[in-house]
């Protein structure tokens, strides 16, 4: 217990998108580092966010987690800006974030960083709440070939497989999980998740580095009622029905670092969704 004292803070970008101590920080900030997310054991990335001071995490269904700061939120986390990578996935069309459909599984995440407050003037008008910056893991930290696999009630059963290789100035990962369960009890509610992608790093010079990233993912949704009693009597009340969803991106970003104080950022990114 006692070294816990000692440790070093933790390093943090996201509250001024540059790298300092998490003790240096402007504003309140809560890292979910790989050691706190393996302990956690959970399979969604929304369920992450309950260790974080003000957040609720619940769920409508399957398809739709309800994550709110101090309660101000709906289906679709609106007011938050949700960072992956540096890549913004709002959806302006409805308003916030498609979680359920996130092309990114929990096992390539190394830490989530989340600013407890407003921060526009560093992420945008999005963060008027909060925001949720999710890092995900170097290749150069996955070595070899890793498979996982969970299986549980309410049909849930879950594979992981990761492969990756380094070395002097190319590093390399890809990763690809299957996801299934059987969701809410008297719901019409199962969901079944396949999910590709992979990671390229590449080093010309001692102090740049060029990575290239790319994810999809593709399933189907069920949602609505089998039976109409079980309907709660507010809302919309959904027949059942399947709802195919098709999400994806492609991400080049060039880092130059000429010393420990300046840093140089170049990113360009694609997405689409279809669901």
């Amino acid at each position: 217990m006692e070294d816990q004292f000692f440790k070093d803070f933790p390093i943090v970008i996201s509250p001024t998108h540059l790298v300092q101590p998490l003790a240096d920080s402007p504003v309140a900030v809560t890292v979910i580092d790989r050691e706190l997310i393996d302990a956690m054991g959970v399979r969604q990335i929304p369920d992450l966010l309950r260790r974080v001071v003000g957040f609720v995490v619940a769920y409508e269904s399957n398809l739709v987690p309800v994550v709110s700061y101090h309660g101000l939120n709906g289906g679709y986390t609106h007011r938050m800006q949700v960072l992956i990578d540096g890549r913004s996935v709002y959806d302006p069309v409805f308003g916030g974030v498609h979680w359920a459909t996130l092309p990114l599984v929990i096992e390539d995440i190394e830490r989530i960083e989340v600013v407890r407050g407003p921060n526009a003037a560093t992420d945008g008008a999005n963060a008027f709440l909060s925001t949720i910056s999710i890092i995900t893991r170097q290749a150069a930290e996955d070595r070899g070939t890793t498979l996982q696999t969970r299986i549980g009630n309410n049909g849930i059963r879950d594979l992981y497989v990761r492969q990756g290789q380094t070395s002097n100035r190319l590093d390399y990962r890809l990763s690809a999980a299957f996801q299934e369960d059987q969701g809410v009890k008297n719901r019409y509610d199962h969901q079944q998740v396949y999910y590709l992608a992979g990671r390229l790093e590449a080093r010309p010079s001692a102090d740049t580095q060029v990575s290239a990233l790319m994810g999809y993912k593709k399933g189907e949704f069920q949602y609505g009622f089998e039976d109409p009693t079980t309907a709660p009597s507010f809302g919309l009340c959904f027949s059942p029905h399947t709802r195919p969803i098709h999400d994806g991106y492609a991400q080049l970003r060039w880092e130059h670092n000429p010393n420990a104080t300046e840093q140089t950022v170049f990113q360009t990114y694609f997405s689409e969704l279809k669901a």
